[in-house]
């Protein structure tokens, strides 16, 4: 174990006790590999998710974009669990060098409690919920932190799904039509579908691959042929 991964490690379990309950602390790292995995995580229960689980397709997405060559951070972004709960999420980038990236540490706190509290106190004066509602859950037309990422994204829309297994987050990277009961995929979607993962950073995913296999309903083997196929110049 690197002298480094123990010392964010420990960091994870130290902001873990300090924040409280209501934040779920993660540490990814990169593998020899280049593959990403969870080396480290406090209150899980938030997201569901374990040391098994996978990166989430948004942090995959900064790290594909290479976003930490410009920003050393990014903050307040709008997330869900899979039980569809709001979290308001933040990522700090832990840099290798000038241009290389060894890890991410992500907090995601759950202000469910604090919401509800809110509400409650605010029923007891009376106070017309609906506008202070508004205030709580901001509309379609505002933006979060995350729109200077690329592109503007809705507050109201999540920039990240906090997915607790692999194939939860490979079907959210592929057009749901494909994965209906029935449909039969013709290798040259399978290879389409590879390139859209791959664009997407999905097999920098530790222990990817056979999920990706089972998704496409082919073996490894096909799934590495593919990858060498789009590959090629």
């Amino acid at each position: 174990m690197s002298k480094t991964l123990n010392e964010y490690r420990q960091l994870v379990h130290f902001l873990g006790q300090t924040l409280g309950k209501d934040y779920e602390i993660v540490l990814h790292w990169k593998s020899e590999r280049n593959s990403f995995y969870i080396a480290a995580i406090e209150h899980s229960y938030i997201s569901g998710r374990n040391m098994n689980s996978p990166i989430t397709g948004f942090a995959l997405q900064l790290v594909q974009d290479k976003v930490y060559l410009q920003k050393d951070y990014v903050t307040q972004y709008f997330a869900t669990t899979d039980d569809n709960r709001k979290i308001q999420g933040s990522t700090y980038f832990i840099k290798d060098g000038a241009d290389g990236i060894c890890g991410l540490l992500c907090i995601n706190f759950d202000t469910s409690r604090y919401v509800n509290l809110a509400n409650e106190v605010l029923r007891m004066t009376g106070v017309d919920m609906p506008s202070v509602n508004h205030l709580i859950q901001p509309n379609d037309g505002e933006t979060d932190a995350v729109a200077t990422l690329s592109e503007p994204v809705a507050a109201a829309k999540p920039a990240e799904a906090l997915h607790a297994d692999v194939e939860a987050i490979i079907n959210s990277s592929i057009d749901p039509q494909l994965l209906q009961p029935g449909v039969v995929m013709t290798p040259e979607t399978r290879v389409q579908i590879v390139q859209e993962l791959s664009d997407k950073g999905v097999f920098q995913i530790k222990g990817v691959m056979p999920h990706v296999a089972k998704v496409l309903g082919v073996s490894e083997p096909s799934v590495y042929r593919y990858l060498r196929m789009i590959d090629k110049p």
